[in-house]
């Protein structure tokens, strides 16, 4: 359960992508309080300008706060925690609230923890192929390649975060099996 549990919480932190940009969006302000589509065309304009920006990043560090809504609960389960990137394909996603666990990812090894009882304990990584290619996805997202396999629909809507007008590239994935594993 629990790296069913991790690995779901990982996919649906991925896979939701929605990523806001301000300062990308030509029309944000015309969008402002509204949540508008993003034009195919722009839409190509702003990936293209994204992907110039952010493949120069060589390191990250972000707060993350991940809602799922699991059919088992009424009101959705929140999760907070830090994801760091280092350039091209260190990962380390550490949670520490409702539970503390951390995956790190260093070239071809993966290694999961989980916090029991005061003491870092070491878990299986479980299907280690499916994991490798959802981090595979989380690096490249990074360097702002939302789409270079061809398996997700993007698109794209201007949002109102915190009184800024952004865009949000949303992805989904086109494979149903992949679909179902992240639901």
């Amino acid at each position: 359960f629990r790296f069913n549990r991790f690995l779901s919480c990982l996919a649906v932190i991925v896979f939701s992508a929605i990523l806001s940009f301000p300062g990308f969006c030509a029309e944000a302000d015309n969008a402002e309080g509204t949540a508008s589509v993003i034009p195919e065309g722009e839409l190509r304009t702003i990936l293209t300008r994204i992907e110039e920006n952010m493949n120069q990043i060589t390191s990250l560090k972000t707060k993350i706060i991940q809602e799922k809504k699991i059919s088992l609960f009424s009101e959705p389960v929140f999760s907070n925690g830090i994801l760091l990137f280092k350039s091209p394909d260190k990962i380390r996603l550490e949670y520490f609230d409702p539970f503390r666990s951390v995956l790190l990812v260093s070239k071809d090894k993966i290694y999961k923890y989980e916090m029991v009882n005061g003491k870092w304990k070491n878990l299986s990584s479980g299907d280690e192929k499916m994991m490798r290619v959802i981090l595979d996805h989380i690096a490249s997202w990074i360097k702002g390649r939302f789409n270079e396999n061809n398996l997700y629909a993007v698109s794209g809507r201007y949002r109102t975060v915190e009184n800024r007008t952004a865009c949000c590239i949303l992805l989904e994935p086109k494979a149903e099996g992949f679909k179902s594993f992240i639901s």
